[in-house]
């Protein structure tokens, strides 16, 4: 693999973006129906635990009703008795006791049924869960202090909030990649962190090219997600406590011919309708810290829909 020329810094430049403007990647994220199915189980059990609430909400009005009925009642004692004030006091303490018992009853009876339901919420949960695709794996991780083609593997990487990975060229608030400093360096940096599905090596293999993680500059092989399908805004968390941000898709440019002649052709497509698509990735936000390694589990969150498609950054 080249060293030389920068890493994927003439993107949108004259010189490095030879391929049509039009269109984002096509494709959808493979868990977007299992997700939807859960949503709406869960939002079942919700309403029911809701209609429970309600009824809970009620008891006051009840135990007003239940206050008239015990005056009603001390009246007719009044009535029927010669003892008015014994009577009423005696009626009183017994409504008001049994008033009480009952309302301790259904406080229970509801609490035993709310418990019931959340107990079976977290059933549902688990056996969605088994039913989900697995979660996607981090293959490798790749940083490099200098601007460059690739980016060499690491046992593991540290990814800062709000700036990317920690000692790497493209790490920081604004914008590191070279061809966007020169057009103006105070724009958010919308690509701290790069990453690649494994499943785009495979394919470049069976085309004849001998691609392996990092040579494309990425600092995250992953392997599992659908990451050309996800929407804008989706968060990928890595490992325990890493997550990121997808912001869009990396263009390729020129530079990655340096690696093969004929690569960045290869990691270019068309879709159905004639639009460009683009397969070298997606780029990222740090949205909170945390150590990646290889072998981490990544889990992805859709943002709310309507789903934004992802288009080059």
């Amino acid at each position: 693999m080249k060293e030389g020329g920068e890493n994927h810094e003439a993107e949108d430049g004259p010189a490095g973006n030879h391929e049509p403007e039009d269109g984002a990647a096509e494709g959808g994220g493979g868990e977007k129906h299992a997700l939807a199915t859960r949503d709406q189980v869960f939002s079942t059990l919700l309403e029911e635990v809701n209609s429970f609430d309600r009824q809970y909400d009620e008891a006051p009005t009840r135990k007003a009703s239940h206050g008239f009925a015990m005056a009603a009642t001390a009246l007719a004692v009044l009535m029927a008795t010669g003892d008015p004030m014994h009577w009423i006091i005696i009626s009183a303490v017994c409504i008001v006791l049994l008033d009480q018992l009952w309302y301790l009853w259904r406080r229970r009876a509801y609490e035993q049924r709310r418990q019931q339901v959340f107990q079976r919420q977290g059933t549902m949960q688990d056996a969605i869960a088994q039913r989900l695709p697995p979660p996607g794996t981090v293959v490798a991780v790749c940083l490099s202090a200098e601007h460059g083609v690739g980016k060499r593997p690491r046992d593991v990487i540290h990814l800062i909030e709000g700036r990317g990975v920690e000692g790497d060229a493209h790490m920081g608030e604004t914008v590191q990649h070279r061809s966007r400093v020169r057009q103006d360096p105070t724009q958010p940096n919308l690509r701290q962190v790069h990453l690649i599905h494994s499943e785009l090596f495979t394919d470049l293999a069976e085309a004849g090219f001998d691609v392996r993680p990092g040579d494309m500059g990425e600092n995250i092989t992953t392997e599992g997600v659908d990451l050309l399908g996800l929407p804008t805004g989706a968060l990928a968390r890595l490992g325990e406590a890493a997550v990121v941000e997808v912001t869009g898709l990396r263009n390729p440019c020129s530079q990655l011919d340096g690696i093969a002649p004929g690569l960045m052709a290869a990691t270019l497509d068309r879709g159905p309708a004639g639009q460009v698509v683009r397969k070298a990735g997606v780029m990222a936000v740090v949205r909170t810290g945390g150590v990646v390694r290889a072998g981490d589990p990544i889990r992805v969150t859709l943002p709310s829909e309507p789903y934004r498609p992802l288009e080059r950054v």
